[in-house]
């Protein structure tokens, strides 16, 4: 039977970044989105971009949590 998953919020005042690959039909470029929520749930910030080039999936995730990283710092904020 299919699991159910949920998402489990951050320790109070902390922040939680959650993010994903998705692929073009082409294979040439990847869909990478993050979220940023806070621990009541609240979205704090939200991403979505476009990359060119062909990767792998452990690839792709990768530079999705690296871009959702970046873009967190980047805006000062603290995770």
């Amino acid at each position: 039977p299919p699991s159910t998953r949920y998402w489990r919020p951050p320790g109070f005042g902390a922040l939680k970044v959650n993010v994903n690959a998705a692929f073009s039909k082409d294979g040439n470029s990847i869909g990478v989105g993050m979220v940023i929520r806070d621990h009541l749930g609240s979205v704090r910030a939200a991403l979505s971009t476009r990359l060119q080039g062909a990767y792998s999936v452990f690839l792709a995730e990768c530079v999705a949590v690296r871009e959702g990283l970046r873009f967190a710092i980047e805006h000062g904020l603290l995770l």
